[in-house]
């Protein structure tokens, strides 16, 4: 489970998150931010450590998509052996142009 210090870190970021001001975000920038989300919760369960940092790299073109890079540093584990940074890559957005009427 978590110690008491990811517990508090995390109830505070939560409440940070909930007093920031609401700005209305692009298309599909919602869905990126839920999948990163999960991901982020399963690495963090997985290796039973709290998250330290977190930050996203600009997008990239990838094919018909844009992507993103996510990096993940957790926090120092019991032995020396323990990853501390993770990162993986999530789509954020369509390259391709669309005006809403057709395919």
């Amino acid at each position: 489970m978590f110690t008491r210090r990811q517990f508090i870190t995390l109830f505070a970021v939560g409440l940070a998150a909930t007093a920031l001001p609401v700005v209305p975000a692009p298309d599909g920038w919602d869905e990126f931010i839920a999948r990163v989300r999960a991901r982020t919760m399963e690495v963090v369960r997985r290796e039973g450590r709290g998250l330290r940092r977190m930050w996203i790299e600009p997008p990239r073109a990838d094919g018909a998509w844009y992507t993103r890079r996510v990096h993940l540093e957790l926090e120092a584990g019991p032995s020396l052996l323990d990853r501390l940074h993770f990162e993986f890559d999530e789509v954020s957005d369509s390259r391709l142009m669309w005006d809403g009427d057709s395919i």
